[in-house]
């Protein structure tokens, strides 16, 4: 892999940004009560984005290793984008008074999860990893009780919030034992360390070696946790093979520490 200047390494990024910033003027400038024409706009731009997603050629590294588009994170921003499109066009639909009069704040929220999603599947340091999994779930928090008058909304909204900073906490706890084994943030000195078999290692890993997002724990009762959405799984698939694999001279992948349980 090869530096790159940061606008061609981070096409999608800055494409999904647009289009965020996009969406966001033009429901501020629609009038009236209705704005879920918005949402056209916003499945148009990721329509383009997928489109976009098919020519990116992996290769980028940015930031000194720290985010890097390789195979695998433009194959994962490929799945999250479908995804996201289905959602968009799924609310179109949608007749409920407070959504239309909202919708704006909607699909804004969606589309930061979605960035967060992006940033997650190419970082390649712990930092990183960390930023785009609260970039990834605090929009979801405001999605969970967008209907803030109707106590379910705000109850589950709630409990989101809780249990999504509680897991936050625990994997920064458990990731400041990987630092201080490892003596780095980057995922290349974390794997060798893993390796090691350091002592130190029960600790860290049940916490801050999590193979999913901190918004979505479902604990399984074995230190690892297992993602409670569709697209949680696929972060939960991507985030194992980031923190627990390398690829090795031949091509091939081997993995250290993966729990049998979240594969």
């Amino acid at each position: 892999m090869t530096a790159v200047p940061l606008i061609p390494g981070m096409a999608l990024e800055v494409g999904l940004a647009i289009v965020i910033l996009v969406v966001l003027l033009g429901g501020l400038a629609l009038r009236g009560p209705d704005k879920r024409r918005i949402g056209v706009v916003a499945a148009v731009g990721l329509v383009i984005l997928l489109g976009l997603a098919f020519r990116v050629e992996p290769g980028s590294v940015l930031f000194r290793g720290t985010f890097v588009q390789d195979e695998l994170a433009i194959f994962a921003k490929r799945l999250f984008l479908v995804a996201t499109i289905l959602g968009v066009l799924a609310s179109l639909n949608l007749r409920a008074e407070t959504f239309a009069r909202r919708a704006t704040e909607y699909y804004v929220a969606m589309l930061a999860s979605l960035l967060g999603m992006f940033i997650l599947a190419s970082a390649r340091e712990l930092i990183l990893l960390f930023v785009a999994f609260e970039l990834m779930s605090i929009p979801l928090y405001v999605l969970s009780g967008f209907r803030k008058r109707e106590g379910e909304a705000v109850e589950a909204a709630l409990k989101f919030f809780l249990i999504g900073t509680v897991s936050s906490a625990l994997i920064a706890y458990g990731l400041s034992f990987i630092y201080g084994i490892a003596l780095t943030t980057d995922l290349a000195g974390v794997v060798g360390a893993l390796q090691d078999g350091h002592p130190l290692l029960i600790l860290g890993m049940p916490s801050g070696g999590t193979c999913s997002p901190p918004s979505m724990p479902v604990s399984d009762g074995s230190g690892c946790k297992l993602a409670s959405s569709r697209t949680g799984n696929g972060v939960a698939v991507y985030g194992s093979l980031n923190v627990y694999g390398q690829k090795g001279s031949g091509g091939a992948w081997s993995f250290v520490g993966v729990n049998p349980a979240a594969t």
